[in-house]
């Protein structure tokens, strides 16, 4: 074989061209399909907070009946105290919402916390990310 013949040139030049090409669209392909993952992920967490939403007015419409508050305190008196004060607080709008949206949220292989700046709960400690944002809405508040 020739190495220096302008066959063998053409044919390695033209290998080279094909093997940029396909890396070229290699990495096209991955970035979009990162992309459409990123985006799957983020409308994951926009459902699960409108299930969380959802509830929370349900069970807000739900606390303005008279009667339904009234039975709450019957629950509560005649309960044991522990299991009272535990039927009174899954019924608040806020709590309810919270402890369904947790449980949607480990089916989806979400984590639901509150991180704060200065924390008395030591698990709503924020991670670097977390911090990072915290510090973005303390400088820009609107």
């Amino acid at each position: 074989m020739n190495w220096h013949s302008i066959g063998f040139r053409a044919v390695l030049g033209i290998a080279a061209l094909m093997f940029i090409l396909a890396g070229t669209l290699l990495a096209i392909y991955s970035t979009v399909e990162r992309g459409k993952i990123i985006e799957l992920e983020i409308q994951s967490a926009r459902n699960l907070l409108l299930v969380a939403e959802s509830i929370r007015t349900d069970s807000s419409h739900t606390w303005k009946e008279m009667e339904f508050a009234e039975t709450l305190k019957k629950l509560a008196v005649l309960s044991p105290p522990d299991e009272g004060r535990k039927q009174v607080l899954a019924h608040i709008p806020v709590i309810r919402a919270w402890s369904i949206v947790g449980q949607q949220g480990k089916q989806g292989g979400f984590e639901l916390r509150t991180p704060r700046q200065n924390p008395r709960n030591p698990r709503n400690a924020p991670d670097a990310i977390e911090q990072t944002v915290l510090d973005y809405f303390a400088d820009h508040p609107e």
